[in-house]
């Protein structure tokens, strides 16, 4: 695998804001709420491959670094709790895991639609504060729209490899939750 990457910065951070500038921004929604131009991710261009492969086809490309599929769930809430579709989504699929635990992650990438979505996955698993999006979230770099899936899982791959220990765990979550309320969450491993 040849690697040629060149990092570019997406263009609407503004390092010049304060938490008081932050603060004062006008919910989006005419009545109030806390949702506003801060709390919500901006759309930006996004781009990500993520290709499944046999095992026969993996070992004749040479074992390269890569990720196993171990289990998957989708589902789907109520448009009104669109923020806690991605939670349940990985709430189920642990469930059926036997007892799999958030802290065995290495590591969580997560969708941010707005700042609510991450929180609830946190706090209702009891994910550790530096294994959830741990590089950064689509509230930070823009989200990327239709690649979304696709960026969760390239970005959840280069953490593994990254911090890839015999001493750490070799698994983590890549969730993404949609609009309506829907989500898919993906457990993978390190292979």
């Amino acid at each position: 695998i040849k690697v040629s990457a060149e990092e570019a910065r997406d263009q609407s951070l503004d390092g010049d804001s304060t938490l008081e500038d932050l603060a004062e921004l006008p919910p989006l929604r005419e009545g109030g709420g806390r949702l506003t131009s801060a709390s919500i991710s901006r759309m930006h261009d996004g781009a990500a491959i993520a290709v499944a492969v046999s095992e026969a086809a993996w070992k004749s490309l040479g074992s390269p670094p890569a990720l196993r599929i171990v289990a998957g769930r989708a589902c789907g809430v109520s448009p009104e709790k669109e923020p806690l579709a991605a939670y349940e989504a990985s709430r189920q699929l642990l469930a059926r895991l036997n007892g799999s635990r958030p802290k065995s992650l290495a590591a969580v990438e997560a969708s941010e639609a707005t700042a609510a979505e991450p929180i609830a996955l946190r706090d209702g698993l009891g994910i550790e504060e530096d294994a959830l999006n741990p590089d950064g979230g689509s509230l930070g770099f823009g989200a990327p729209g239709a690649a979304g899936s696709a960026v969760l899982v390239a970005r959840l791959f280069s953490r593994l490899v990254r911090q890839r220990r015999s001493d750490t765990p070799s698994h983590g979550l890549a969730v993404h939750g949609a609009r309506g309320g829907l989500a898919v969450a993906l457990l993978l491993e390190l292979a």
